[in-house]
């Protein structure tokens, strides 16, 4: 149970994980190349047939081996049986005993074992036992009566050539034709130590061996100098994939055959081509809207930059209106106050405008207006703030300058104007009455303890001016205009 609840926790994991990044989880390197399979596959398909001819030349020239080195004890074994025929059940006498083991006196004879039909041993004749109880254990069957129609049966044991014959009734039965209708009688096993065959099957397997060993290093650089010319293609396949899965663009795979390699490669080559491309038209169409983005975002910042200025700028004459005013004075009036400069506050009015208007219509008086705000800015610093209030109100706020200064500048302009308003109208007797009435206040000399405090003092010094004729500057004393 709790194995298959883990078993669909990994699976979860793997369907909430999809491993679409491939910086998300790196390419491993195989654990088991797959030349090294594919030459060991090769090395077996090459090396297996071989080995199973050679196995089969084995067995049939092994039993060549063993008919060249028989041929003299189964003529014995022959004989045996012969001199046997209907003694064994009934009828052993001695001198069949002493013709068995008369067999004895051939140094090569291991032993003589006579059996009835029903498997009972009749007589043994052990010259060897260290060779009989061998040939016993890997044997075992050697009691089994023979069937009928057997011929007989030969077994090699290290150098030793045993045989089993069958024992007819008759004598002379083995020679005729009928011999498999003939009636069995016993089963003689026996065997003869042959150390040529023993030299002759060594020798046999060194050659075997040699024989191998010679296949081997045959089909082995053949089969080694195949997978070598599969091996570059592959490899290339496999760093232009691992190239691909790191999202760099892969070097295209070159095969030179015409099988199912180059047809891979040939794909391969076909999907980088497309992925690249796909790659190539998101990366345009990134820069594209990067592009459109940036104009976007000019468009909006220089939108927003007129709405500034449109916010903060008198639209008929181009300078600063009563809001960026307002925000301008608290600014520098702060300022001068932590820094320790003087700042200078010059309220302007003008003079006659509404003849103007009233004679010589409202473009005049426009032009009139656009008039003023351009002689101040042209006579003044450009540190210096020139801002329209309302109307024919202007007021002029000059940082870091003393009151002699700001004084004489305020009557440059004053002087200026008057000269230029006449220029022109062309009406000489309402050019006449147009000026500047000026009201001036300092920061130092007349001690303002807010920004609104200064402004106030400079508005009372223009009130004084215009009580007292027009047409003039006044400069704040602290109780009235001087």
């Amino acid at each position: 149970m709790s194995r298959q609840k883990k078993r669909k926790g990994s699976a979860r994991e793997i369907a909430h994980h999809p491993t679409t990044n491939p910086q998300a989880q790196p390419v491993r390197k195989p654990k088991r190349s797959l030349q090294r399979k594919m030459l060991t596959g090769a090395a077996f398909i090459a090396i297996a047939p071989t080995v199973i001819c050679i196995a089969i030349f084995s067995f049939l020239m092994r039993d060549r081996i063993v008919d060249q080195h028989s041929q003299g004890g189964r003529t014995i074994a022959n004989m045996l049986s012969l001199s046997l025929a209907g003694r064994v059940s009934h009828g052993w006498t001695r001198t069949q005993g002493e013709l068995v083991d008369s067999i004895s006196k051939d140094p090569r004879a291991s032993f003589v074992m006579v059996y009835d039909n029903a498997g009972r041993l009749k007589h043994a004749g052990i010259f060897h036992e260290p060779v009989w109880k061998m040939f016993q254990n890997k044997h075992r069957d050697v009691k089994r009566p023979m069937k009928q129609g057997d011929k007989g049966s030969t077994y090699v044991i290290d150098g030793t050539i045993a045989y089993k014959m069958p024992i007819f009734v008759e004598p002379g039965a083995q020679d005729t034709e009928t011999s498999q209708e003939q009636p069995l009688e016993g089963t003689l096993v026996f065997a003869m130590q042959q150390p040529s065959i023993q030299k002759s099957m060594q020798k046999f397997h060194a050659t075997q061996m040699i024989i191998v060993l010679i296949a081997v290093l045959f089909f082995l650089p053949i089969v080694s100098l195949f997978f070598r010319k599969w091996r570059k293609p592959l490899l290339e396949l496999v760093q232009a994939t691992r190239e691909l899965a790191q999202g760099k663009p892969p070097t295209p795979v070159q095969v030179a055959s015409q099988d199912e390699l180059a047809f891979l490669a040939a794909s391969f080559n076909d999907m980088a081509g497309r992925i690249k491309a796909q790659h190539r038209k998101l990366v345009d169409a990134n820069e594209t809207l990067e592009a459109k983005v940036r104009d976007r975002t000019k468009q909006l910042s220089e939108a927003m930059e007129e709405l500034d200025r449109a916010a903060s700028t008198d639209a008929l004459t181009g300078v600063a209106n009563r809001r960026a005013f307002t925000e301008a004075l608290e600014d520098r009036f702060a300022a001068s106050k932590r820094l320790g400069d003087n700042l200078v506050c010059c309220m302007v009015d003008l003079d006659g405008f509404k003849p103007v208007n009233d004679t010589l219509g409202h473009k005049t008086g426009d032009d009139l207006l656009n008039l003023a705000a351009q002689v101040m800015r042209d006579n003044c610093r450009s540190t210096d703030m020139v801002a329209r209030l309302g109307g024919d109100e202007f007021v002029l706020l000059m940082p870091s300058i003393d009151q002699d200064t700001a004084r004489q500048t305020a009557e440059l302009i004053l002087e200026r104007f008057k000269q230029a308003a006449r220029d022109l109208l062309a009406c000489d007797e309402v050019a006449a009455k147009v000026s500047f009435s000026m009201g001036l206040a300092c920061l130092h000399e007349h001690q303002a303890n807010t920004a609104e405090h200064l402004l106030d003092q400079a508005d009372k010094a223009l009130y004084i001016a215009k009580e007292n004729g027009k047409a003039q500057l006044r400069v704040f004393d602290g109780k009235a205009a001087a």
